[in-house]
């Protein structure tokens, strides 16, 4: 569906036959993530919203350095560094995304079946199909 500046419903759109809401230009959503009551997640970025379903495909704990490759097609990935040092992951041809000590990070991509972790401590991540 797609919001006007004020919130006014537009009209309904569909993104690879996902719901996803669209809003005007003029709002700045630079990015933001904004959880529904179904467990499902509405990410914003540079102004527009797409909804992804809650569903967790796959739960990863572990430490070092680990490929995984997923039985579906998967969208949001996220990972937590539970370790004293940095981590590295690598997802289609994002590679190398750095995850600091303690911190936390949680994005959608475009589809993927695997993920390359490098680490030399413990983490623990998802993905959403």
């Amino acid at each position: 569906m797609a919001l006007d500046a004020n919130g006014k419903l537009l009209e309904e759109e569909t993104a690879g036959g996902r719901p996803y809401i669209a809003v005007n230009k003029g709002i700045n959503a630079h990015r933001a993530v904004l959880y529904g009551i179904d467990g499902g997640e509405i990410n914003a970025t540079n102004g527009a919203l797409a909804i992804t379903d809650g569903r967790v495909h796959k739960y990863i704990e572990g430490t070092g350095n680990k490929t995984e490759t997923f039985t579906k097609e998967c969208i949001v990935f996220g990972i937590v560094n539970d370790s004293a040092a940095d981590l590295f992951f690598t997802i289609g041809s994002i590679q190398n995304i750095r995850v600091k000590p303690g911190e936390s990070f949680l994005d959608s991509f475009e589809k993927f079946s695997q993920v390359t972790i490098t680490a030399s401590g413990a983490y623990r991540a998802f993905a959403k199909a």
